[in-house]
């Protein structure tokens, strides 16, 4: 019966089935498992390593699940486990690799020997489950680890469980020549005032030393061009060197004879990102000019060895270029252009593009593929992904930089963002394999775990020890299993999120990121990654007012203070409406986000300043304490509470001029000010030396451990009260041993030993030293809390 259901699917597909076939199809019928059946020749060539023979179609893999068979070959009795190997794979690297796809096994010899007369016995059962396929994969990959001088530094740090990457993205450079409508890039960098800059090639050396011997493919896709950079010609004979493929993205516009010269030595792709030719691409294309890089670009193609170094064309559809797709297609063909990947246009805030209709692209669709059907497929044609030109569209590329790690790029062949299962292209462990086989590289060497998350730092790769420490530590690990087909917790990295929802729905579901805006989410699930001493603040958002906002989406851990260039802003901990409002350098840093102006008003975005946020040094006992957090209370009364409860006496001070009086009333700090404070246990209450608003008046506020005062050093005379007509009381901090006398700055007052009647009643600094408590009067009737003197009791000589 299941003979006959073969035959009829064969039979479906227009297939003549001959004798040998006949018989590989009866063997297979009931195989459970464990008993073999032999493979029957004569066996097909298909290019380079590739043969095949048709086969039982029953569970196979296909389409619709890509990784369905568990057939398993045996080469003369020896198990091999390379199976689920696509026919790039295969093709180029041989050595036993192989697929069960629909009605044909597709096959290597483990020499690249001819399986037609090499005298071995070929043989299949089907026992090889996903789970042991997967173990055999992981350990061949890791042995990848080997190829670099240091490789024994990861395996030693697990690495003969979690393999390397396969390719890595270098961001080079955020400089572009061009303004164009569709680059998201471009206007975010100019909207948040990020500061232009290329990767030191210092940075890319280490870089290179650290990653280029694992890797594959080195992509150079920056937010700017990567052709700017000013050592782009060394930058790809490094490339070269490592014997790995690269894959450039380029506007078109700089390929000038020496840079045309070392990209035809490379083997890989270069992409070039038209969306019209001619007169067409100077109006959508802003700052590019088309007569003037067309000769850089015939030249690169026609000079190019197309077995080595592909060229393709990703041109973006917006109603404005839709009507170019032909004249694009026509030209690439004239021209021998190997793909084209046509995408479409996502809005972008700000642009005056805007999207086609769905209709649209579907009518292009249409016209493209019957184009492709009515030229023979010239070239290979896509939207989307989805391939319009036939199977059979050529692919002229036989030179590698280094075919075992081609063959390696192709064992993976797959797409780095997420995918439902068994979709192909995608990972049957993990909904996004981006974090298991790539990696994002910064402009200081930092890494992504892929173009989606560029802003987010999971450590640097410019030292072995350093890309060891993030590639195999805790932060890739809690990734990783947050993109486990099946997981249920939160994605640890806030950017899976929108990303998995969008790509795989069903694979999301309804799960959430960790939320990192609260300083106490789970650490089970959340990412830890120290952001270090000194971080310079890159992309900045302009807020209402005089505010800006700085986002960290792992969050801000630890005691930070902000500063523009080496003045240090404040004061911190102010309230986003008081930031806004008032500017002048009032900052917050929340758990993940920075709230903040600048000194002057400017727009920080432009003002040429560098902002950093510092870790606040670790304070001893005796080192000042940073007054942040000020709230405006009644009348001329501050308050702001303090980080940890103080223990000690403590002064308040302005920059460098002591207040006073302390220990003052809140009702005579709220009605006169004039530097009036009281420093509680958590909280200081105070105000300005001259009513200024303490939020917005630029000075810097302290509050300073009272030295330990000797019997004969002078007392100050604080938390000083009105009394009645010329009178005023101050407790005294200890009964006093001694004589002494009241002082008015440099000026002895007197007399003392008055009766409090005449204090009260004549004043003229009389005054009254009592067991615990001070009564006095000021030589000029002014109020001793509000004329900017300081008391003091000295002892006498």
């Amino acid at each position: 019966m299941r003979s006959s259901a073969v035959a009829a699917r064969y039979a479906h597909r227009g297939r003549r089935l001959e004798d040998p076939v006949l018989d590989n199809l009866a063997r297979a019928v009931g195989l459970g498992g464990a008993k073999r059946a032999k493979l029957i020749g004569p066996f097909v060539h298909r290019g380079g390593n590739i043969w095949t023979v048709a086969i039982d179609p029953t569970f196979a893999d296909s389409e619709v699940d890509p990784f369905e068979s568990k057939l398993c070959l045996y080469e003369n009795g020896k198990r091999l486990t390379m199976a689920h190997s696509n026919g790039s794979a295969i093709q180029v690297g041989g050595g036993g690799r192989y697929q069960h796809w629909n009605n044909a096994l597709y096959f290597s010899t483990t020499d690249g020997s001819n399986p037609n007369t090499n005298r071995r016995t070929y043989s299949y059962d089907f026992s090889l489950g996903l789970d042991e396929w997967e173990r055999e994969r992981i350990a061949r990959a890791s042995a990848r680890w080997k190829q670099h001088p240091a490789g024994n530094v990861f395996l030693a740090r697990g690495g003969d469980l979690i393999a390397p990457p396969i390719v890595a993205n270098l961001g080079l450079t955020n400089k572009c020549n061009l303004r164009c409508e569709i680059c998201g890039s471009q206007k975010h960098l100019d909207n948040t005032g990020v500061r232009r800059r290329h990767m030191r090639y210092e940075t890319f050396q280490q870089v290179a030393e650290t990653l280029f011997p694992l890797l594959s493919v080195v992509e150079l896709n920056s937010q700017g061009d990567p052709l700017l950079h000013p050592q782009i010609e060394q930058i790809l004979e490094v490339i070269e060197f490592h014997k790995c493929d690269v894959k450039i993205q380029h506007n078109g516009t700089l390929l000038r004879d020496a840079i045309v010269d070392v990209i035809l030595r490379q083997h890989g792709t270069i992409s070039l990102s038209l969306d019209a030719v001619g007169s067409k691409f100077d109006e959508v294309r802003r700052g590019g000019v088309w007569s003037k890089a067309i000769s850089g670009l015939e030249r690169l193609i026609r000079e190019r060895d197309p077995r080595r170094l592909t060229i393709g064309v990703y041109p973006t559809l917006t109603s404005r270029t839709i009507g170019e797709a032909m004249n694009v297609v026509k030209w690439c063909t004239e021209r021998g252009i190997d793909e084209i990947g046509f995408h479409r246009y996502v809005p972008i805030q700000g642009s005056d593009e805007t999207a086609p209709t769905d209709e649209a692209y579907a009518a292009l669709c249409d016209q493209l593929r019957e184009w492709c059907a009515r030229n023979n497929d010239p070239l290979r044609l896509q939207f989307e992904g989805e391939l319009l030109s036939g199977q059979h569209a050529p692919d002229r590329r036989s030179e590698y930089a280094d075919r075992k790690k081609v063959a390696a790029l192709y064992d993976s062949a797959k797409l780095m963002f997420p995918m439902e299962a068994k979709r192909v292209g995608g990972d049957p462990f993990s909904s996004c394999a981006a974090p298991n086989e790539y990696v994002e590289i910064g402009l200081d060497g930092q890494i992504g775990a892929c173009c989606r998350a560029q802003d987010v730092a999971l450590g640097y790769a410019t030292s072995v020890e350093s890309f060891a420490d993030a590639w195999l530590g805790p932060n890739y690990e809690k990734l990783r299993n947050s993109l486990k087909r099946g997981a249920t917790g939160p994605f640890s990295l806030p950017n899976c999120e929108g990303c998995v929802k969008f790509f795989a729905p069903n694979e999301a579901g309804d799960r959430r990121a960790v939320d990192y805006s609260k300083r106490d989410c789970s650490r089970d699930h959340r990412l830890e990654f120290g952001l270090g001493s000194n971080i310079q603040i890159e992309s900045i958002q302009k807020e209402p007012g005089l505010g800006h906002a700085a986002v960290f989406p792992l969050g801000i851990d630890g005691d930070y203070e902000l500063w523009e260039d080496e003045r240090r802003l404040g004061p911190g901990r102010s309230e986003h409406d008081d930031i806004r409002g008032g500017g002048n350098g009032q900052y917050d840093v929340a758990p993940n986000v920075v709230h903040f102006s600048t000194s002057d008003g400017s727009d920080a975005r432009r003002n040429g300043r560098v902002y950093t946020l510092r870790l606040r040094p670790v304070g001893r006992t005796s080192d000042p304490v940073l007054v942040e957090g000020i709230r405006k209370e009644d009348g001329l009364a501050y308050t702001a509470v303090l980080p940890v409860a103080l223990d000690g006496d403590y002064e308040l001070w302005e920059d460098e001029c002591r207040l006073g009086p302390g220990r003052s009333e809140h009702d005579g700090i709220r009605a006169v000010g004039n530097g009036q404070y009281d420093v509680a246990p958590n909280v200081v209450h105070f105000s300005t030396s001259d009513g200024s608003d303490a939020r917005r008046n630029g000075r810097v506020y302290t509050l300073r451990l009272r030295p330990v005062r000797k019997t004969s050093d002078p007392v100050l005379v604080e938390g000083i009260r009105k009394e009645e007509g010329f009178a005023y009381t101050a407790a005294l901090p200890a009964a006093l041993e001694g004589n002494y006398e009241l002082w008015e700055g440099e000026q002895r007052v007197g007399p003392g030993g008055c009766y409090h009647a005449d204090i009260r009643t004549q004043g003229e600094g009389r005054y009254h030293v009592g067991d615990g408590v001070l009564y006095f009067s000021t030589p000029d009737g002014s109020d001793a809390r509000t004329n900017g003197r300081f008391y003091q009791l000295r002892l006498t000589p």
